[in-house]
């Protein structure tokens, strides 16, 4: 597991392996980062939109995360790290994060003078250049640790959905925008495994960082196949999974890397859980959930586990359509999720009063900008209207449901955001719950993109970096990429 020299002696230096970064593009670009020179992170969430990310007190040695498999103890082992992709679950009972070790700390004692591939989530592309550097500065933090502590770091990501090499969605400009952040030059390999990446590796001083092509240019990535992980961790000894936004994916450079090196939790991927663990499992009370988005099929799971937990439960966006019409109102031509009526009405009668809907709606004959918009009473939009966004009595009734709140969590823009005369009441809300006092979670995805676009940005306790993963945690689900940690 650890070079040594023939004598015994532990002062080879560390090889830094893989790090995957997810990017995200449209809904999910994933990027994987490598370092050669200790430690692998993977998957940062996206690079949509700045989002604040706070640091956890990482405390002392002693009372760290307990690995899920001990490193290795010579002080010059190769150290993979996985993050969140940079561009754009958790059980019934409370589980502790500290149940793995977290990188760089834990592996203070590690002479990281080696390669450390870091798997990471690195940003959203637009005609070739980075339209979302969130993720990426989200990723900074583990990387400039990497770096102070003399690792070879190397990055490993992915974005889109390739079939195949698509130059489109190469992440070559990705490394530019990284080296920015990080103030140095960011090298390149155009492949993530084979001689190119180990090339790349070969040419690595201490401190310096080096970017893999895409690893899902290679179909063996998603199948999760055992001899591509084995090929990515050969580029380094430990490895460190960053990538929560890629957390819910059985991936090669997410888990399957996990089997053949020791794996600890990045300061991102840990910071991640411990917002969800604190607005979860041991909240604040009052808790209040906000939840919007379009289609109540796509959050059954997230609306019956937050339905069992939560003090009260604000409905907006064209879910809240649903909602209403299984309660036999009059939804006029408003988007409705046809396949979950009776389920929106199970999570009713389950709920009470404690399920709070809009009171009125704003309302247009067609979804673009510049069409006249009515406002009607939320038990009776006229035919051939369209509700697109909440009105301002439901702005109101929200607000006050808000006042008091211990924990928030919100998840879904309660209108059409994207069209600015449909995003007043996803402001308005999104105001009420940053002034509330409360602790605010907020998750990624559309909820996070409308934070930055709305000027929201920088008010709230956490604003997740996972889309699909931060669902999926919501919803109850053990994250495949958290599991590791623990059983690696």
């Amino acid at each position: 597991e650890a070079d040594r020299d023939s004598d015994g002696d532990d002062d080879l230096p560390l090889r830094v392996a893989v790090a995957e970064v997810a990017v995200r593009i449209g809904d999910v670009v994933e990027l994987v980062a490598a370092v050669d020179h200790g430690l692998h992170l993977a998957g940062l969430d996206e690079l949509t939109q700045d989002v604040e990310v706070p640091m956890p007190d990482l405390g002392d040695e002693e009372g760290g995360l307990s690995p899920a498999r001990q490193p290795p103890g010579q002080d010059h082992a190769r150290t993979l790290l996985r993050s969140t992709p940079l561009i754009d679950g958790h059980n019934d009972l409370p589980w502790e994060i500290r149940e793995f070790k977290t990188a760089p700390r834990d592996v203070a004692a590690y002479d990281l003078r080696s390669r450390t591939p870091k798997h990471t989530d690195l940003g959203r592309l637009k005609d070739g250049q980075v339209a979302d550097a969130t993720r990426i500065k989200a990723a900074v933090p583990t990387l400039k640790d990497l770096q102070a502590r003399g690792a070879y770091v190397i990055v490993m990501s992915h974005l889109g959905r390739p079939k195949g090499v698509d130059q489109s969605l190469s992440l070559r400009p990705v490394a530019q925008e990284l080296g920015r952040a990080l103030w140095t030059e960011v090298k390149f390999a155009y492949d993530c495994v084979g001689p190119q990446a180990q090339s790349g590796v070969s040419r690595l001083q201490p401190g310096s960082v080096l970017l893999l092509e895409n690893v899902r240019f290679h179909p063996e990535d998603e199948a999760n196949d055992p001899a591509f992980a084995q090929q990515l961790a050969s580029l380094g000894e430990i490895f460190c999974l960053d990538a929560f936004a890629s957390s819910h994916r059985v991936h090669a450079s997410v888990v399957g890397v996990a089997q053949y090196l020791p794996a600890y939790a990045g300061r991102l991927m840990e910071a991640e859980l411990n917002a969800l663990h604190a607005a979860l499992d041991y909240p604040k009370k009052p808790l209040i959930a906000v939840i919007g988005g379009a289609k109540v099929s796509t959050k059954i799971g997230l609306l019956n586990n937050l339905a069992t937990r939560v003090d009260a439960l604000i409905i907006g966006g064209a879910m809240a359509n649903t909602f209403l019409k299984a309660q036999g109102h009059n939804t006029g031509n408003s988007l409705i999720d046809d396949t979950a009526i009776e389920a929106a009405n199970q999570i009713w009668k389950t709920m009470g009063q404690r399920l709070v809907l809009p009171v009125d709606l704003v309302a247009t004959q067609q979804t673009m900008s510049g069409q006249p918009l009515r406002v009607f009473p939320a038990t009776n939009v006229e035919a051939g209207w369209i509700a697109v966004d909440i009105g301002p009595q439901s702005v109101n009734l929200f607000a006050q449901h808000l006042q008091g709140a211990g924990t928030i969590v919100w998840n879904g823009p309660l209108g059409i955001t994207e069209v600015p005369e449909f995003s007043a009441g996803t402001k308005a809300v999104g105001e009420a719950i940053a002034g509330s006092g409360a602790y605010t979670l907020v998750g990624g995805g559309d909820t996070a993109a409308a934070v930055d676009a709305l000027g929201l940005a920088g008010r709230f306790s956490f604003v997740s970096t996972g889309g699909g993963a931060t669902l999926e945690y919501l919803e109850g689900k053990e994250l495949p990429g958290v599991a590791v940690l623990k059983e690696a």
